[in-house]
């Protein structure tokens, strides 16, 4: 009877498990919170324990409640370092560096992201070794070294096109849509032109990307990456229709840091610097500093 209990419990857990990492792929984390609940309390042994709170912790990132992502995300590792579970402890890792990114603090994420790399070396995860390059590399454009992630973009996107992985590639070339932008805006002449067009291009073709896999907030960057370059451009009329766009996707993906940009994208357009300072303080009281709004 006991054994039967086990087997079922076991059972759930799977099943949760299964439905959680569904949701977070197309960023749906609103949906996957119940179930990790279920996740943690259903899990007994040391293994299932890692990975219901390593669950838990991606999707607590996911919701940008980072404090409570990196409490999980820490006790899973614990329990992945005493299983010797390297491809478990990395991906701990890769999700401490999305948390550090986020809540403002790059130079740790960086030295989680480098951790990780080397973690999925070691255990042969080709995939894990790239997504845990494109958090270092959204890391080091945090930081100010765009140069350095432009390289590491144009590295890894190209492996994810090789091997058909379509979330990889449109993630791959939303930053490097991200890093031309932004370094156009540090440079004169006729290059910041050439920069914004290789911009709008990789930022259509992620948003299709996106569009096919169902990942609403990551749509909503590109839509709010292209309204930027408009609105680099002095193009008023085209940037404002795209962060109209920005601000609805990001919306129905309950994505708070997304919504931020979009809306303090229309309020610079308003030229009203109320407003503006407005969307600040909401977003700040919702956990969103300017330092992850400077970051993109």
């Amino acid at each position: 009877m006991v054994q039967r209990q086990a087997l079922k419990q076991n059972s759930q857990l799977r099943r949760f498990l299964k439905a959680i990492e569904q949701y977070r792929k197309v960023g749906q984390f609103h949906l996957a919170l119940p179930l990790v609940h279920k996740a943690v309390r259903l899990a007994y042994e040391p293994s299932d324990k890692a990975e219901a709170y390593a669950a838990r912790g991606l999707v607590e990132r996911g919701l940008e409640r980072y404090e409570e992502a990196i409490k999980w995300l820490k006790k899973a590792r614990a329990f992945y370092r005493r299983l010797t579970d390297l491809q478990g402890e990395a991906y701990c890792l890769w999700g401490l560096g999305g948390c550090e990114r986020f809540r403002g603090k790059p130079a740790n994420a960086v030295r989680y992201f480098q951790k990780a790399q080397r973690k999925f070396l070691t255990a042969g995860n080709r995939q894990g070794w790239v997504y845990s390059a494109f958090g270092l590399a959204g890391a080091l454009r945090a930081l100010g070294k765009t140069k350095d992630s432009l390289r590491t973009y144009q590295a890894t996107w190209q492996t994810c096109r090789r091997e058909h992985d379509t979330f990889g590639t449109a993630y791959g070339l939303c930053g490097m849509a991200h890093a031309y932008r932004k370094l156009s805006e540090k440079e004169k002449g006729v290059r910041p032109l050439f920069r914004l067009r290789k911009a709008e291009r990789w930022y259509g073709e992620s948003g299709r990307l996106y569009k096919k896999i169902g990942d609403l907030s990551s749509v909503g960057y590109t839509e709010w990456g292209v309204g930027k370059i408009n609105q680099l451009k002095g193009n008023v009329d085209t940037a404002k229709p795209r962060f109209i766009r920005a601000e609805k996707d990001f919306r129905l993906a309950k994505d708070t840091r997304g919504l931020a940009l979009a809306r303090l994208g229309l309020a610079q357009l308003s030229g009203s610097p109320t407003e503006g300072k407005r969307v600040i303080r909401w977003a700040r009281q919702r956990g969103v500093t300017a330092v992850m709004l400077n970051s993109y």
